[in-house]
């Protein structure tokens, strides 16, 4: 088709293809492809809702494409140069879409599902052979029940070349974990991390606490490294907590009573301790000064229960 398109009813591509040359840029009823459908456009701008299960083809040439400002569904491919000014949602479920340049731009939003650890069948996945420009809004959600565990990692992106950043990233809450986002622009995942392995080395054990130690009494600013387990921005005695039941058991929660006072909470947390620096020795390193050498352990100790005389009284209130 050529020539201005005007018209404002729905338009199916169940089979074959349809190539438009010029822009379909008047607003109207959305465009379905059909698995066997391809929509080839010739470049500029298409204000349409797309339900694309087929293929959308577009100029793969600088400074050529295709401009989508209403909102894009559906886990069919696209070929050539193609931005989402919208939103854009690869599928209703797990969808695998093939790509060759995106952009993303700042007025969209990117919903990405997650049902499972395996891209494509069990979460969203976009495979680019080109660039992939990020912006606007990324939103993941769970489906069909599902619930992440620490050690889960989630493979959203696969591309050639990486620009851009997402103004704002929104993830579903975690009970006992927490999102680790540090590799998303690097390899395109997301990762689970246990809400206490704040070093975020798959474990939950005594380097751990020193980072919790770290950081206790920090307010309003604090992160996941610096103790923060529970994503208040506070390292207190509820971090603590988190750090506690996880304690030696690789991130999976253990059964393990909490105490009800801030002596309670002292004497338990100093008893674990101790039995996780005995598990270390003999080879204990030191901490070295101009004038002496000090047993790391003892330097450690010093730190765990000063923090601890900061947050019992916030366990005891």
């Amino acid at each position: 088709l050529s020539g201005v398109l005007d018209y404002t009813g729905p338009t199916t591509v169940a089979d074959g293809t349809l190539r438009l040359s010029a822009e379909f840029n008047t607003p109207g009823a959305g465009v379905t492809i059909g698995p066997q459908g391809v929509l080839e456009v010739g470049g500029g701008t298409v204000a349409r809702d797309i339900d694309n299960a087929g293929l959308v083809r577009s100029p793969t040439f600088a400074g050529q494409g295709l401009r989508i400002t209403g909102e894009a569904a559906g886990g069919g491919n696209y070929f050539g140069n193609v931005a989402f000014a919208h939103r854009y949602s690869p599928g209703d479920g797990a969808a695998a879409v093939m790509m060759t340049n995106t952009v993303l731009e700042s007025t969209n939003t990117l919903e990405m599902e997650l049902a499972g650890p395996t891209p494509g069948s069990q979460h969203d996945h976009l495979a680019l052979s080109g660039r992939l420009t990020a912006g606007g809004r990324l939103v993941v959600s769970l489906v069909d029940g599902f619930t992440p565990q620490p050690g889960d990692v989630f493979n959203l992106f696969d591309w050639s070349t990486f620009s851009g950043s997402f103004v704002a990233i929104t993830l579903p809450e975690l009970a006992g974990a927490v999102w680790d986002t540090s590799r998303l622009y690097a390899d395109g995942t997301l990762s689970v991390l246990a809400a206490a392995d704040f070093n975020a080395d798959g474990l939950v054990d005594a380097a751990d606490l020193a980072a919790w130690t770290a950081g206790a009494g920090m307010i309003g600013s604090a992160t996941h490294a610096r103790g923060d387990a529970d994503s208040d921005q506070d390292v207190d005695g509820a971090d603590f907590l988190a750090w506690q039941r996880q304690i030696g058991a690789g991130g999976t929660v253990a059964s393990v009573p909490e105490p009800q006072s801030g002596a309670g909470l002292a004497g338990m947390a100093a008893g674990m301790f101790a039995g996780q620096l005995r598990k270390r020795r003999p080879a204990m390193p030191t901490a070295e000064s101009s004038s002496c050498r000090v047993p790391l352990h003892s330097v450690m100790t010093s730190r765990f229960m000063q923090a601890l005389s900061h947050i019992a009284g916030n366990v005891q209130r």
